[in-house]
């Protein structure tokens, strides 16, 4: 199991992969779920999880952002938005780390409230994320699994 640890808590992690078919007990680490159904308590304010205060509708739309890094991305012009009536998504490409962490900074004043990164970012281009948000939003960041690691190295070569 690795994990890339950083002051706010675990960044990124690879795991056993399952089938869909397969019944997952836990997580990796073990703070990052637990039994709010049985509760009634969500990780998240008030009372009941998500899908029980949506159905009563008194859900806020839920906004966040994936930023992606590649050498020819503009902010200004590589950029979308996806969203559901619960959930609202800003997809951001960038040209490196640095200007990702001023888009994440940016993202933040607009009021996203997570930030995922693609898994070019690796743990240097995450803490520089990290860091520039600060404690305000969680940010995770995807990792290629070892198994696809000398493919991945080839197709980003």
């Amino acid at each position: 199991m690795l994990n890339y640890i950083y002051p706010r808590g675990a960044v990124a992690q690879l795991g056993e992969r399952l089938t869909g078919s397969q019944k997952v007990e836990g997580s990796n680490p073990s703070s990052s779920t637990s039994n709010t159904e049985s509760s009634g308590i969500s990780a998240r304010s008030g009372v009941g999880t998500r899908n029980e205060k949506e159905e009563r509708g008194d859900i806020a739309m839920l906004k966040g952002a994936y930023i992606f890094v590649i050498p020819d991305a503009d902010p200004k012009k590589h950029r979308a938005k996806i969203e559901t009536p619960t959930l609202s998504v800003a997809i951001v490409g960038v040209k490196d780390f640095d200007q990702a962490a001023d888009i994440a900074i940016s993202l933040v004043k607009d009021g996203v409230q997570f930030i995922d990164l693609c898994s070019g970012y690796g743990p240097v281009g995450a803490a520089k994320v990290i860091e520039a948000v600060g404690d305000k939003i969680p940010v995770s960041a995807a990792c290629f699994g070892i198994e696809s690691t000398a493919q991945a190295a080839a197709l980003f070569s």
